[in-house]
């Protein structure tokens, strides 16, 4: 039997475990990124080389077994680590082990996508049927003669792209997925707090961490990240970059208690689909024939395992069915 062609839509968390999983078995997907490189929300920003920011996902935790077991040969080349965070006082002690990607979130990422084509700037805008095979199509043109095509884009975009040819599109409408505004600041001095992370479900900021106190990042100079809550997000989804930054500067300055040092860098990005605040419930959505599949950290969660444990199981899903 032929090797399927298989595309994937998105080299975040999902699309790495179903490439690794496929390529696993001999497959070598094609994976379309729209931006300039992988992770998704695994995401870090450098700046000159000076110091950097992970301003998405700021941490992940183990559960599933073949992720375990990914991290661990991760540790072992280097590509992620442990992270020992000082907690605040208001913060209950994680009891499970906390890593990161080092020295970049997505750096353990990149190696699950080694025997794929990994093709970069490239959106995907539309998907229709030609004879036996799917198109993708972009601003430049239809990429034709796919079997298999698995998107892992946020629900509400997944919704845009398969309504029409996806019978159970309409599901995506239950998946709710809240935005997020993060801050990224550094320091010329450090901050007086006695914490690495501080966190509140009552407060305008609902996430606050140094992380400069990550393993592989520059200690110097004191650089971290500010997470809005979803509802302060939500209410300035469409607010400027600029002003944005400046509020969340004057939210840390109340919880620093008393004026912030000298700023080296400040800047604000903003999540658009940060977390799944209501999941799809399963791991994945398909069609009759199991060439389309539609998948992501939401349909079982907010974590980054939820992301990998979606992927992993469309690859299953192929695999079984070729």
């Amino acid at each position: 039997m032929n090797k399927p062609n298989i595309a994937i839509i998105g080299a975040g968390i999902t699309g790495a475990a179903c490439a690794y999983h496929l390529s696993e078995h001999g497959l070598n997907p094609t994976v379309f990124e729209k931006s300039r490189g992988v992770g998704g929300r695994l995401a870090t920003r450098s700046i000159d080389n000076q110091f950097s920011f992970d301003h998405g996902a700021q941490y992940y935790t183990i559960n599933n077994t073949q992720f375990a077991s990914l991290t661990e040969a991760a540790v072992g080349k280097s590509d992620c680590a442990k992270w020992f965070p000082r907690f605040a006082e208001n913060v209950a002690q994680y009891n499970k082990s906390m890593f990161v990607g080092t020295p970049k979130m997505s750096s353990f990422l990149k190696p699950l996508f080694a025997n794929t084509n990994l093709i970069f700037k490239e959106e995907i805008t539309r998907i229709n049927m030609v004879g036996n095979s799917w198109n993708l199509v972009n601003s430049d043109g239809p990429l034709s003669g796919f079997d298999i095509v698995v998107s892992t884009i946020p629900a509400p975009q997944a919704k845009i792209l398969f309504e029409g040819i996806l019978p159970e599109a309409q599901l995506l409408d239950t998946v709710v997925m809240s935005p997020c505004w993060a801050l990224m600041i550094a320091f010329e001095t450090s901050l007086s707090f006695r914490f690495d992370i501080w966190r509140s479900e009552n407060s305008d900021i609902s996430w606050l961490s140094r992380n400069s106190s990550k393993p592989c990042r520059t200690p110097i100079p004191d650089s971290w990240i500010c997470h809005a809550s979803p509802k302060w997000s939500s209410e300035n989804i469409e607010k400027t970059k600029e002003e944005v930054c400046q509020a969340m500067i004057r939210m840390l300055t109340d919880i620093h208690g008393c004026r912030l040092p000298k700023t080296l860098f400040e800047i604000a990005h903003r999540w658009r689909y940060a977390q799944a605040t209501s999941i799809l419930g399963k791991p994945y959505l398909t069609n009759s024939g199991k060439t389309l599949y539609v998948a992501g950290d939401w349909c079982l969660g907010s974590r980054v395992e939820a992301g990998f444990e979606s992927g992993f199981s469309v690859a299953q899903s192929i695999i079984s069915n070729l």
